[in-house]
């Protein structure tokens, strides 16, 4: 009797992942193919830097450099407004990308696509997140060093003519904020002379589509205040009420 086999074959089209004769998972990729006349090794070698890193891989470490630069450049400084929790998370960001590539295989002497300066995956730790990190240092005190010495400098006007105690507390306090009689202009001259100033709070729409504000009035006797009131308006209030 002759046996006929029939052997049933499965197109690799139709189970995702798998190949003719694969023993690969669906889940795990396919290995590359080998020129023909080559055997095909076991573990395929790492592309090249220039095919395989591109400047979505180093944002963090080009973002790092970016902040760097600033610094250098007195464009970014202690004071206005960056938090040294910002410069050290962009600095931690930048090392862990430079880890993470080399832990892939690319190789150190790989030059990376950088915008805002050059430099190789081997030394892009050593020269640009790590001197971020030494810029982050102090930043947070420097800046408080630069709110007190510019505070300073905004009060000295008030304090030569005669404006001081609970007053000038208050003008630092408010700031522009602050309103003279009339709805006039805070200044030196006019905090001076006046035993009332203002603040205007806005408290936000209503639901019948109307606004609300509160106008804080603070009077003095002299540079010490003596009382705080405040009224509630429908509607923006008019310089009048500023008395």
């Amino acid at each position: 009797m002759k046996i006929i086999t029939t052997l049933l074959f499965v197109s690799a089209c139709s189970v995702p992942g798998l190949q003719m004769g694969s023993t690969l998972s669906p889940s795990s990729p396919a290995p590359a193919s080998s020129p023909a006349g080559e055997a095909s090794p076991g573990v395929q070698p790492a592309p090249s830097a220039a095919a395989a890193i591109t400047h979505r891989d180093v944002e963090p470490i080009d973002d790092a450099a970016k902040w760097l630069t600033e610094i250098h450049a007195g464009q970014l400084v202690p004071g206005h407004g960056t938090r040294e929790s910002e410069l050290r998370d962009r600095a931690m960001f930048c090392s862990q990308q430079v880890e993470n590539l080399i832990s892939h295989g690319e190789p150190k002497s790989a030059s990376l696509p950088l915008e805002n300066t050059k430099a190789t995956l081997g030394e892009a730790d050593a020269n640009i997140c790590q001197p971020l990190v030494t810029a982050a240092d102090g930043w947070d005190a420097r800046a408080k060093h630069v709110y007190v010495a510019q505070r300073d400098a905004d009060l000295e006007p008030y304090k030569q003519v005669g404006v001081s105690g609970d007053k000038l507390k208050l003008v630092g306090d408010l700031g522009k904020q602050l309103i003279g009689p009339g709805h006039a202009e805070a200044t030196p001259d006019v905090v001076a002379r006046a035993s009332v100033l203002f603040s205007l709070r806005d408290e936000g729409a209503r639901l019948d589509g109307g606004h609300d504000y509160t106008i804080v009035r603070y009077a003095f006797r002299g540079n010490t205040q003596i009382a705080v009131t405040e009224k509630g308006f429908h509607a923006h209030p008019n310089a009048d009420q500023f008395r």
